[in-house]
């Protein structure tokens, strides 16, 4: 029987390789009897906060900042459109499957708004989720924080912890103990080594046909170098000016669009925009040692072992025998502290963004925004002809690492 699955991370579990297998690869697993939804990005996490979250007015603000307030605007539509989608394919006989990492963060309200939501045209709801042992999330999730925009005295004071409990307790509640299904992210526990593959066995149906599907790695470990730069960044937003940064490192910042950026978002009212793709992903690039915990992080990972005890009490799963060494750790203090060689791949790295992306920095997000747009626009009114993309004239096709990643995230 056909039914319908919602994949809810966590976070730090492979997610960006799941989705973007799940995106790049629709046609084959619609062909195998799985059926993932046409919304604008292969990360759902937008739709379902637009659509589930609570309160709505502090999501919609959350996306709103980010350029994506056309999720606030288009929320009835994309509802209805979403629902008729994952209806049609389930009435054909296949599953289907929604992808949001940050549902696995839902309250019990959050929880049971997105089952009174799905269940009456979707019929039972299947969670499914990762898990990642503690040593290994906080340290892959203090990176992320510093990607979302958080500077590192931000991570400390409120570090990300895997909080098995609170996670899932929720969707037990909401969904039944026998619609929830886990399994353990860590080497030797995925299915083949591979997080879709694993993700594809909590399912019912056994699909034979995609067996030799591999989920290609999105993400990896930012240096040090580079936490300490995105740091320094985020620092300066908080604190609406700039932090004492070594003088190489300003001169390159000043020449090109990260020290645009930092005007512009300076001088936004309210949240911050984030960085453009194309800035964060060379930024998160940059080469030096590898990435270390605060201690002070480290320090709460002793707050971990009842959410651990839960799962395996309810679940079954030893998510600890899974984990890896923490590595080395450095006081937050060290993260404002940067050597000659941190110093010099910074200035490097930077100069190579000024030579490469010379647009305007409102261009950028503007781009960014229109994007967003255009995508969701094409999701609920698909026949119609896209604006943006019919006034915007055909740019010369760009050389180098950046210009082809702008021209892949259209910016």
């Amino acid at each position: 029987m056909a039914g319908f699955y919602f994949h809810i991370g966590m976070d730090k579990t492979g997610t960006t390789s799941i989705q973007r297998t799940l995106h790049l690869e629709r046609a084959r697993l619609a062909e195998a009897g799985l059926v993932s939804p046409h919304l604008p990005s292969p990360n759902h996490s937008h739709f379902v906060d637009s659509q589930f979250r609570l309160p709505l007015d502090r999501f919609d603000a959350v996306l709103t900042a980010r350029g994506d307030a056309v999720y606030v605007s288009e929320r009835a539509a994309m509802r209805a459109a979403f629902l008729a989608e994952m209806e049609a394919a389930i009435g054909a006989g296949s599953d289907a499957i929604l992808s949001a990492e940050t549902a696995s963060t839902m309250s019990a309200a959050e929880a049971v708004a997105t089952r009174e939501a799905l269940a009456p045209r979707l019929g039972p709801v299947t969670i499914l989720a990762l898990v990642r042992p503690p040593a290994a999330y906080v340290v892959s999730a203090a990176q992320q924080a510093l990607s979302d925009g958080k500077a590192i005295t931000q991570v400390v004071e409120a570090p990300r912890l895997p909080r098995y409990r609170e996670r899932f307790a929720a969707h037990v509640d909401a969904f039944g103990r026998d619609r929830v299904r886990l399994a353990v992210f860590a080497p030797g526990l995925l299915v083949e080594g591979c997080p879709f593959q694993t993700l594809l066995g909590l399912m019912d149906t056994p699909r034979p046909a995609l067996a030799d599907l591999r989920a290609a790695r999105a993400n990896s470990s930012m240096s040090l170098t580079a936490a300490k730069f995105l740091s320094a960044i985020h620092a300066s937003l908080a604190a609406r000016r700039r932090v004492a940064l070594p003088d190489p490192i300003v001169r390159a910042m000043e020449a090109g669009p990260v020290g645009a950026y930092l005007a512009h978002a300076s001088a936004a009212e309210g949240r911050p925009p984030a960085l453009p793709p194309v800035l964060m992903h060379h930024l998160v690039s940059i080469p030096g040692p590898r990435f270390a915990l605060p201690c002070e992080i480290a320090a709460h990972l002793a707050e971990t072992g009842d959410g651990a005890r839960w799962l395996a009490d309810t679940f079954g799963l030893d998510v600890l025998g899974g984990d890896t060494p923490l590595g080395e750790t450095i006081p937050a203090a060290d993260f404002a502290h940067f050597d000659d060689g941190e110093v010099a791949a910074v200035a490097a790295a930077l100069a190579e963004i000024n030579a490469e992306i010379t647009e305007p920095i409102e261009v950028l997000m503007e781009r960014r925004r229109q994007g967003s747009q255009a995508a969701v626009r094409r999701y609920v009114h698909p026949a119609a002809p896209d604006p943006v993309a019919m006034e915007r004239p055909r740019a010369p096709r760009r050389r180098g690492l950046v210009g082809r990643l702008l021209e892949r995230w259209g910016a």
